[in-house]
């Protein structure tokens, strides 16, 4: 049993501190991988033991480690929105920022004693959900109502108004809205079909908190996300109002953050990008030179 100086001491290493850059905060801590990673196993859950895929710690026993810090939340948005759908890019974010913070239910898996993990088909869900909205709000700025539209008919129950544009905007406002207010609730899982258990437990959605930070000498307030998922909404909330600007880069497709460029304008292109392009065109003009005979 740890002593009152041992529980501060563990406290100090594994809360936010309030000298510490931006970092994810899961259940409390910040958020931690697994050495070795996570990996994908096959199992069942609930009553009538449906199965599915669901991320676990690669090995039952691993320490863990500190999670990538990214830049800011319009990072983790930046990250997610370039996702395939698809296990492998699901494990590489995992992998680097920690469980995305979707509930993780209680299953039966002959591939691991883990009986706690993420399912596939709430990533498949949420990441979904993060690039339909994206993709209104994009018709909805372009002002492509008729588009913007259809879209709505696919994302919602209700038939979208004449004034369609409002209707989008205030919709997206509180679906972020939806994933950044905080809410905790007692839950009984349907009685699990292999073990006959039902498993009460505290369910925390993600959300945001206000806290403060030290830079230098100075006291600095600011928002931070409680899991990945929050973090990438929290992102989206900076895009849709104002304080941050996005535009797809023109070589690659994916969306860059363009908020701090001197012409935001003028950027079209990553410069991964543009380094790629720079190194195509002159391999090109060499080997056109070296056909005429040219040095």
């Amino acid at each position: 049993m740890l002593s009152h100086n041992d529980k501060h001491t563990h406290l100090r290493h594994t809360q936010p501190q309030p000298n510490d850059p931006f970092r994810l905060v899961m259940g409390g801590q910040v958020a931690f991988v697994p050495k070795g990673g996570f990996r994908w196993v096959s199992g069942v859950w609930g009553e009538n033991g449906m199965p599915d895929r669901f991320l676990v710690p690669a090995n039952a026993k691993a320490e863990v480690a500190l999670a990538e810090s990214p830049k800011d939340s319009m990072a983790v948005f930046l990250a997610l929105q370039d996702l395939t759908a698809d296990e492998d890019s699901y494990l590489a974010v995992a992998n680097r920022f920690g469980f995305l913070g979707v509930p993780r239910v209680h299953f039966h898996s002959g591939e691991t004693p883990i009986q706690w993990g993420e399912p596939l088909s709430f990533w498949h869900h949420e990441v979904s959900l993060l690039h339909r909205w994206l993709e209104a709000w994009t018709l909805s700025a372009a002002k492509n109502t008729r588009v913007l539209r259809r879209k709505l008919k696919e994302l919602l129950p209700v038939r979208p108004p004449a004034n369609v544009l409002p209707f989008a905007l205030g919709e997206l406002v509180h679906v972020i809205n939806a994933h950044l207010w905080p809410d905790v609730s007692g839950e009984i899982n349907p009685t699990c079909l292999e073990c006959g258990c039902a498993c009460r437990r505290v369910s925390v959605k993600p959300h945001v908190f206000y806290a403060f930070r030290l830079s230098g000498e100075a006291v600095v307030p600011e928002v931070r996300p409680v899991g990945l998922l929050a973090a990438a909404w929290l992102g989206f909330g900076e895009v849709v109002s104002g304080q941050r600007r996005i535009r797809p880069c023109e070589v690659c497709g994916q969306w860059m953050d363009i908020t701090d460029t001197a012409r935001p304008t003028a950027k079209r292109m990553h410069e991964r990008c543009a380094h790629a392009r720079r190194v195509r065109r002159w391999r090109q003009a060499k080997r056109e030179r070296g056909s005429e005979g040219r040095p």
